[in-house]
């Protein structure tokens, strides 16, 4: 039991400690820089998923790496215990990251409100619209006709 409580101590606290302040400061950068001041502009899916995805794999490995090592962790056949504890701690710390920018990104857009599509040119950019009065145009609509075809190969 004191070997536990040492563990939970020397490697659990200081795993969620970083995990916490990781997800507050890389989602505070990610606001102040991308969203609040447009100071560069990055792909969606970058600012979302790769960006945070590699900051939870390799914080891990820097921060939790020395203390693992310390551990007295049983020898397996061919699998080092060690490795699979840092990938599963890279996993926790890049999923709830991914998840939160996603969260940010809808929960910081501004809804601008207009009477009429003509208007967009002449309010500031926002990220979400909505209009009172839309009307489509039925000189361009049109049907399009698409073709499959089914071939069996014997």
């Amino acid at each position: 039991m004191r070997q536990f409580k040492a563990k939970f101590k020397y490697i659990f606290l200081p795993f969620v400690f970083i995990g916490l302040c990781t997800i507050i400061i890389y989602t505070f950068l990610h606001w102040l820089l991308l969203i609040r001041f447009n100071v560069f502009t990055l792909k969606d899916k970058d600012a979302d998923f790769l960006i945070p995805g590699i900051v939870g794999l390799v914080l891990p490995q820097l921060l939790l790496f020395p203390k693992l090592r310390q551990l007295k962790a049983y020898k397996a056949t061919s699998r080092d215990p060690i490795t699979i504890l840092l990938m599963v701690g890279g996993f926790t710390f890049a999923v709830p990251i991914c998840i939160a920018q996603n969260y940010l990104e809808s929960a910081t857009g501004k809804l601008t409100r207009l009477d009429s599509i003509s208007e967009v040119h002449y309010v500031p950019q926002t990220k979400y619209y909505t209009v009172k009065q839309k009307y489509p145009n039925k000189h361009m609509a049109h049907f399009k006709v698409i073709l499959l075809l089914a071939v069996k190969i014997t």
